[in-house]
């Protein structure tokens, strides 16, 4: 089979077309354009950087987008559609989608912040379900969690990390304090991995049992100025808010699956505005002219 040689051309035209010329030749695929000519006095390469980051950006935009869309509203696929292809549009077809480029844009950018609205929420429902653990052994209890007494008696609210009966407890406080017999300990529920308690003592006696609570490692439980049960059903109700939120906002996304076919244009303009203005970048231009050499594809 006879190799064809490859043919070269040097485009040349004015300047104020270069942009309008490169999107011609993007469309028609049939020259790739090559970067050896240098700058001399006369011919200046533009630094254009700052401008092709944006249009990458954006393109990553409208494609994470897509993904977003394909995660909570996957689109209806036959067995063959991944043979399709992209659909191929007529000049007038992308003129007219690249007028709305700018609205698919703001479509992509809500999309990411429901996305976005989802996984902050998502990450609130283990730690709002934690605090809700952490109330259940205290859930009979009548008296805020952060209750630290009165004037005259101090109280001490917590758990020892094993299963302890009164008798236990009680023998222990008072080899260590020893005045077990002015302590009162009542044991508010129990199991075989803590012991939630409810001691109370005189003020002066406060210090002694202290330390005595912190030698058997007694731990206090998630501070709140609500009694236990209150505090739950209000955690449950922030839950249930949460979960709202998050079916709220998978609806929302779910809507805007009529506007795919936009996001898949605006994520092909970008790409290709990037692309052109990644080639900008490698003509070679004076001040009314530019000069571009390319290979015949075919």
């Amino acid at each position: 089979m006879a190799i064809v040689p490859m043919k070269k051309v040097l485009i040349c035209g004015l300047k104020k077309d270069r942009k309008g010329t490169l999107e011609l030749l993007q469309r028609q695929g049939v020259l790739e354009i090559s970067n050896v000519l240098e700058e001399d006095e006369t011919f200046r390469k533009m630094d254009v950087t700052s401008s092709k980051t944006v249009f990458e950006r954006n393109a990553l935009i409208a494609e994470q987008a897509l993904t977003v869309l394909e995660k909570y509203a996957p689109e209806d696929k036959g067995m063959l559609s991944s043979f399709a292809g992209r659909e191929i549009l007529s000049v007038d077809e992308y003129e007219g989608n690249a007028v709305n480029h700018e609205e698919a844009m703001k479509k992509a950018c809500r999309i990411q912040d429901y996305a976005k609205q989802i996984g902050e929420s998502s990450a609130q429902i283990p730690k709002l379900e934690q605090q809700l653990e952490a109330l259940v052994p205290w859930n009979t209890f009548d008296l805020p969690l952060d209750f630290k007494g009165t004037r005259k008696a101090a109280a001490f609210i917590g758990s020892i990390q094993e299963e302890l009966s009164l008798e236990q407890i009680t023998e222990q406080l008072g080899v260590l304090t020893g005045q077990a017999e002015t302590i009162d300990v009542t044991i508010v529920s129990a199991g075989k991995q803590q012991t939630c308690l409810f001691i109370v003592c005189s003020r002066a006696e406060a210090e002694a049992v202290e330390d005595a609570l912190k030698k058997m490692n007694f731990v206090k439980p998630p501070l709140t100025s609500m009694v236990p049960a209150k505090r739950a059903a209000a955690l449950e109700e922030e839950l249930a808010g949460v979960k709202a939120e998050i079916e709220a906002c998978r609806s929302k996304i779910a809507a805007m699956a009529a506007h795919r076919e936009a996001l898949r244009f605006v994520a092909d303009y970008y790409t290709m505005r990037a692309e052109k203005y990644g080639v900008l970048s490698s003509l070679v231009q004076s001040r009314s002219v530019f000069l571009s050499p390319a290979m015949c594809l075919w």
